[in-house]
């Protein structure tokens, strides 16, 4: 998926083998009660809970030569013998909380808290106020303390705004649907109005430095998403701190915002509550966990999904290599990518209301170039560090001369402060990451390392690059994105159509996979749900109970997503006559 951009560049360690890549020499057996098709986290937690439920007579079909789907994580070494971990997929826990009284994140049932590297107290992409603090160069030198304090302040009285105007979708554009309304049409109506009685200055009465602090603050929120604020709904921002601050001031014309502490504090919509970071030793220890009990033995690798036959006598599967493989029911993990695409031709045809759930959502683009140097020329202590170009109608020449117009913002993952090593991690997000498709490694890495360049004033001791690497997700065939988010005119009735299954009777398909989760859309904890509802539905079928995740690795105070009947949004079963109970 990923591709190399010269023999001396560092070459990843074999990390899959073991535990993550099954015996090759198995051979798949062609009828099996329960197939898979998928060997993310969401279709292995899938199959863990059903053979934990005492099903064991399934399959899981992998197109790739791993398992992990869209969580990967490789071993690399330093030219100086230095081995470190990094993930090229999934590598942020979002909120971590152990409290008794309190839902916590479901990636904690495969891992330790104590495994976690917290770099935020809060969703930093989101919340940039949470990390302490992000280090940001603008135009060429780090911002100062005031500029960065005041671009922050600008940047949460704007948000604040966008969740009044979330509140009242009929406040813009003549009452027009709150899903056709974009990030950057609510932007462009805070920026025209001012909303001076919130405290909030219009951005081009900023300073130029503060000015681009917000720009950048806002890039991050892109980053967070996979898509660009002409992409995305306002509605996916109307939490954000529509409960997260409080009045510190009531003098007219003037407010001032803080931090509500404690644990009444809200969360974010899709996250967990606690603090995020990165897992220690890569998200790959999740799937270590995952795997035990025998899973890894159910996944066969290079199968690549063709073509699904489906109907009264069940379905069957037919892959690249000629195989085919009949079963009562499947569980597609499918990525949203792949769907869309319709590499994978069903018989019959999906049915129209399934191919709309999924027209309006997104798969976005989230690219990293990792960066090996010779030796430290950036801050030592801080996490991630920002880039931004303060806009000037002039051009340089070399400005002119770039291959790849990346953008004038980016977000850079500092890993000499996680691991000690000399290594950035740069990512391109939205338009930036889309004009890289079908573009080599080194032009890519060339324009990262011009945009630093720039932004930090490197020209007398930018360091040797000795390694890069880029990854691809959204342009492996097998992903044909990062992750998913709702785009313009997508719904809830998006998500809970695409989750609903297909077939008759107790036989069919049944969807899973990060974009079936409409609360935690786009995360690994999305994914681990949607896996466990998934068995959940399975089971229901076979033998008319219900089931709720896997038996020994939960309790009572686990979270296992919304609905537990056929409410509004839930996945509807049918009928053994094939229709809808709310139907009939």
């Amino acid at each position: 998926m990923s591709r190399r951009i010269s023999s001396a560049f560092s070459q990843p360690l074999d990390w899959e083998s073991p535990p993550l890549v099954p015996t090759k020499c198995q051979t798949a057996p062609k009828d099996a009660r329960i197939v898979i098709i998928g060997s993310g986290i969401s279709g292995l937690i899938a199959a863990r809970s059903l053979m934990k439920a005492g099903y064991s007579h399934l399959i899981v079909l992998e197109a790739k030569n791993r398992i992990g789907g869209r969580i990967h994580t490789q071993q690399f070494t330093t030219q100086t013998g230095i081995k470190y971990i990094n993930d090229l997929g999934a590598a942020w826990v979002h909120g971590i909380n152990d409290d008794d009284d309190d839902e916590c994140n479901p990636i904690l049932d495969y891992i330790e808290i104590k495994e976690v590297n917290v770099i935020s107290e809060k969703n930093p992409w989101m919340h940039p106020d949470s990390v302490n603090p992000i280090c940001v160069f603008v135009g060429g030198r780090r911002a100062s303390d005031w500029c960065y304090n005041n671009g922050l302040k600008q940047y949460n009285l704007i948000f604040y705004a966008v969740s009044i105007i979330c509140k009242s979708a009929y406040t813009l554009q003549q009452g027009s649907e709150l899903p056709s309304i974009s990030l950057r049409n609510a932007l462009s109506i805070i920026r025209n109005s001012g909303l001076k009685e919130l405290g909030l200055i219009s951005v081009k009465d900023l300073d130029a430095e503060s000015r681009a602090i917000v720009r950048f603050f806002i890039f991050l929120s892109e980053c967070w998403m996979g898509g660009g604020i002409g992409e995305v709904q306002v509605e996916e921002f109307g939490d954000m701190h529509e409960n997260g601050w409080c009045e510190l001031s009531d003098e007219p014309g003037y407010k001032e915002w803080k931090r509500v502490k404690g644990r009444n504090k809200p969360k974010l919509y899709g996250d967990f509550r606690g603090g995020h970071g990165t897992v220690k030793g890569g998200m790959g220890r999740v799937l270590e966990g995952v795997l035990e009990g025998g899973v890894k033995e159910k996944v066969f690798l290079e199968k690549v999904v063709e073509r699904v036959e489906w109907g009264e006598e069940g379905v069957v599967i037919g892959t690249k290599d000629g195989d085919t493989f009949k079963a009562d029911l499947v569980i597609n993990t499918l990525p949203l990518g792949v769907l869309k695409a319709g590499t994978v031709k069903f018989n019959p045809q999906l049915p129209h209301w399934k191919t709309e759930s999924f027209k309006n959502l997104k798969m976005g683009t989230y690219k990293k170039v990792t960066l090996e140097f010779e030796s430290i020329f950036w801050p030592i202590d801080e996490p991630l560090i920002g880039l931004v170009r303060i806009t000037s109608p002039l051009k340089t020449k070399l400005e002119t001369n770039r291959v790849i117009n990346i953008g004038d913002k980016l977000i850079l993952d500092n890993l000499w402060a996680k691991d000690g090593v000399p290594v950035l991690e740069a990512v391109l997000v939205a338009e930036g990451g889309q004009k890289c498709w079908g573009k080599g490694d080194r032009e890519i890495i060339d324009c990262v390392l011009e945009l630093m360049r720039m932004n930090m004033n490197l020209s007398l001791k930018f360091s040797k690059l000795i390694s890069g690497h880029v990854t691809r997700w959204e342009e492996d065939p097998h992903t044909l994105g990062a992750y998913s988010h709702f785009g313009l005119n997508a719904t809830s009735r998006s998500i809970s159509g695409l989750r609903k299954r297909i077939g008759k009777g107790k036989k069919g398909i049944i969807w899973a996979g990060e974009a079936t989760n409409e609360e935690y859309q786009g995360s690994v904890h999305g994914a681990i749900i949607s896996g466990r509802e998934a068995a959940r539905e399975c089971l229901g079928l076979l033998e008319g109970g219900d089931f709720i995740g896997d038996y020994d690795d939960v309790d009572e105070r686990r979270f296992w997503g919304e609905g537990e009947g056929n409410s509004d949004g839930d996945v509807k079963i049918e009928d053994e006559e094939g229709k809808d109970v709310d139907e009939l």
